[in-house]
């Protein structure tokens, strides 16, 4: 199968497309007029009174049993879409049969037709078995036309080219649709509230503000459209070569790389421009990342939310600026005098992961720790593999748990709670594969690549190291809160692939020379 990608945005215009066609179908009825064959089309009510839906006494009446029968199967849909209830006797069913069509409709478009071209009732079952696992220990074993010694039975992973047309939230949702259980099987308002339908746009993970540590907090978090995520992952430095070329293995140390416990790789540098601070966690950011493609991402993502930034810059230099001149040290004084550009996602650190721990029996899980002062403002983009972010908010209060997939993009203010990355298995497709960074046992299920965003804000006091309070703390605090507060309140989203394209265009695109006019101190020459 060729790449081939269907954004959330197309499956309803696709499914349009398909209803279009099948009334054209039937929108002509012949006649003989003379002898002869003639067309004629019917008015528009007789044309859509073959597809009007069932009225509520119809339903009513279907679920007291008045409903045809075959040899005793009940005769309601074509047999490929029937949901399991139906094919096992219920007549009782509800809603959930129309959602399980859905999501075989679904499964056709990512490109996994494994329920059609089945002749008879058996033949389905034990495609539907294959594919999803045997339905153990569900309402469904105490209807009357159970199969008798159905056995548990592992689910059949989906192919890596259903990830490569719907993605990590395709697959997501794909596996909400076919449920066993009719009652845990996603219903239409559910459906339409998944991550699928709703990405490129940020939505508040928890509550508005949380708890944490040292400060409250909060975290946005959203999924890019995919076509936009299969672009970035092409990038030339995560090829074979480009991957060689960087050098990287997981025990290595030096400036700007380290290893963690031999299961992850962090290499260290800037995204856009040469940030104020040197280094960040003992790294140095003397060098930009080796990601162009992340580079035009960047920046487009600060293009599509110029306004909603700008506002988030203009609070929080409020905020600070209400302070006693004399309070706000060196670090305070930075961020006054600094613009959003030069700080805001600056450094960063790519990072390599292998999800399964030394041991190679169970994926393995980093320390708990809380981020340095450049995290105030922390940004994570997940390309490959997945993993699971849990953020601590203490005394009796649930931790604030994210779930970050391929694709997910999370910002927030990471200084605050105690947090924990919990690495795990990825589905087919989602791992970075062929490498040649690392092979053995343990590495077989492919890496992990984020990439970790964070601002260039307290170079100075040594305040950029993990578990380190910034100094001076009424000019961290303050910053904190607004944040939390810009965070809550504006808007903020993702950009689209033509967008990221546009972006990538102008950063190749040759800029004017500067010409120094004579005469003129530095310092006041103007920027063409």
């Amino acid at each position: 199968m060729g790449f081939l990608v269907c954004p959330p945005a197309e499956l309803s215009l696709s499914l349009g497309r398909v209803g279009r066609s099948f009334r054209s179908k039937v929108r002509t009825s012949w006649r003989r007029v003379g002898g002869r064959r003639r067309a004629e089309t019917p008015s528009h009510s007789q044309r859509f009174r073959r597809f009007r839906a069932p009225q509520p006494t119809q339903a009513r009446s279907l679920a007291r049993g008045e409903v045809a029968k075959k040899n005793g199967d009940i005769q309601l849909q074509t047999l490929w879409w029937r949901a399991p209830e139906i094919l096992f006797g219920d007549l009782e069913f509800g809603t959930a049969a129309d959602m399980w069509s859905c999501g075989l409709v679904f499964a056709e478009m990512a490109g996994c037709p494994f329920h059609k071209s089945h002749k008879n009732k058996l033949s389905l079952v034990k495609a539907l078995v294959k594919q999803l696992g045997a339905p153990v220990a569900t309402s469904l074993a105490a209807l009357p036309q159970y199969p008798p010694g159905l056995t548990a039975s592992a689910k059949t992973p989906w192919p890596a080219e259903a990830f490569e047309i719907v993605g990590s939230p395709g697959l997501e949702l794909l596996d909400f649709f076919l449920a066993w259980e009719p009652t845990s099987r996603a219903t239409a308002a559910e459906a339409l509230k998944h991550c699928y339908f709703g990405q490129g746009h940020f939505a508040i993970v928890g509550p508005a503000s949380c708890k944490g540590k040292r400060h409250d907090w909060n975290m946005l978090a959203a999924n890019m459209p995919h076509d936009a995520l299969m672009w970035l992952r092409a990038d030339p430095a995560l090829t074979k070569d480009g991957l060689k070329s960087l050098n990287l293995n997981f025990d290595m140390a030096n400036k700007r790389t380290k290893s963690e416990a031999g299961r992850k790789i962090i290499l260290a540098g800037y995204s856009h421009t040469p940030p104020a601070t040197k280094q960040m966690c003992n790294l140095s950011l003397a060098s930009p990342l080796p990601l162009e493609r992340f580079g035009a991402w960047a920046a487009a993502f600060r293009a599509v939310n110029a306004d909603s930034l700008a506002e988030l810059e203009s609070q929080a230099k409020r905020a600070v600026s209400r302070m006693n001149p004399k309070e706000i040290g060196d670090n305070g004084q930075h961020f006054v005098d600094t613009p959003l550009l030069e700080w805001f996602a600056t450094c960063g650190e790519l990072c390599l992961s292998a999800p399964v721990g030394s041991d190679v029996a169970t994926c393995w899980s980093e320390p708990e720790h809380c981020d340095g002062g450049a995290s105030i403002v922390h940004m994570g983009v997940t390309w490959f593999g997945r993993r699971e972010l849990v953020c601590q908010q203490g005394s009796d209060l649930p931790p604030i748990t994210l779930t970050c997939l391929p694709g997910s993009v999370y910002v927030g203010g990471l200084t605050g709670p105690v947090h924990q990355v919990h690495h795990q298995v990825p589905r087919a497709g989602e791992s970075l594969r062929g490498s040649g960074v690392a092979t053995g046992p343990g590495f077989d299920e492919g890496l992990s690549v984020t990439i970790m965003c964070r601002t260039a804000l307290f170079p100075h006091n040594q305040a950029r190291l993990r578990n380190t309070t910034p100094s001076p703390p009424c000019v961290f605090y303050a910053l904190a809160e607004s944040f939390r507060s810009s965070f809550a309140a504006l808007p903020f989203r993702l950009p689209t692939l033509p967008e990221i394209l546009q972006a990538a265009e102008r950063a190749l695109t040759p800029r004017p020379l500067e010409i120094e006019p004579a005469g003129l101190p530095s310092s006041k020459r103007p920027r063409l």
